[in-house]
């Protein structure tokens, strides 16, 4: 059972009560036509007039930046134009594991659909200098890429749509918020929101997962005490701009040896 709700541009399928869900990338390998949904929701299909006359083309370990984690895998769809959808694509995994191939199924789907797919890595968060800031930087400079390679790849150059798997979603969704481009839409699996909220973070702290936020914030938390305002300038709740965005969660109940989905 999910909460549904829609603000202006917002749509919400967030559960409508708290409760620990499955791994996102199962949620969408299983469940892969709630991406081509989302971005026919968002009004992201492919156009049905325009249709231009190149190849598909995979690029793959294209270089964006000097990090060796600076690297995105570029999928191209035939008979691209311009108006083709183009989307960025942001793994999970906590800041700080996996890559691009986490959602190489998901780039997969897209691509055969007529979208074109930019599937990135970024810097992994660590405790002395890699946090939000620079995952964000990250994110920017591959749209900048994208940028102005769009004449050479045949590409829109702007208005991309911003997708993104658990803290993949987290940074697709501040990034949509935070960044001077503009941003078709953001479709968020599973990302958190509120890095305020001190239930969640006492949680994060109880499942194991708080050595981990803190190296995104780049702030310690305290149990009991206020968080450093780098927790509310990481939440993408507290920078919300008019921007179509679908936020999509999954629930898994057990109930007996029976699983009820929600």
């Amino acid at each position: 059972m999910y909460l549904m709700e829609r603000t202006n541009n917002h749509i919400d399928t967030r559960p409508s009560y708290p409760m620990n869900g499955p791994n996102p990338i199962l949620v969408l390998l299983r469940y892969g036509w709630v991406v081509l949904s989302a971005l026919i929701l968002l009004n992201c299909s492919t156009s049905k007039t325009a249709i231009g006359h190149y190849q598909q083309e995979k690029l793959n370990d294209v270089a964006y930046g000097t990090s060796p984690r600076n690297v995105m895998d570029v999928y191209l769809p035939a008979n691209r134009t311009d108006k083709t959808p183009f989307v960025i694509l942001i793994h999970g995994c906590a800041w700080v594991k996996a890559g691009k191939e986490y959602v190489r199924d998901i780039q997969d789907t897209l691509l055969n659909h007529g979208i074109a797919v930019a599937s990135i890595n970024h810097r992994y968060a660590n405790q002395t200098d890699i946090h939000y800031p620079q995952m964000l930087a990250d994110v920017n400079q591959a749209m900048t890429y994208c940028h102005t390679h769009a004449a050479e790849w045949h590409t829109r150059p702007d208005g991309f749509v911003l997708m993104g798997a658990s803290s993949g979603g987290h940074l697709a969704l501040l990034t949509a918020y935070t960044t001077p481009r503009n941003i078709r839409a953001v479709v968020d699996f599973s990302g958190p929101t509120n890095f305020t909220d001190t239930t969640l973070l006492n949680y994060a702290d109880k499942v194991g997962l708080m050595e981990v936020v803190q190296m995104m914030t780049g702030k310690p938390y305290v149990k009991g005490t206020l968080p450093d305002p780098a927790f509310a300038q990481a939440s993408p709740v507290t920078q919300v701009k008019p921007i179509p965005v679908l936020i999509v969660h999954e629930v898994f109940v057990t109930i007996g040896r029976k699983i009820a989905v929600w």
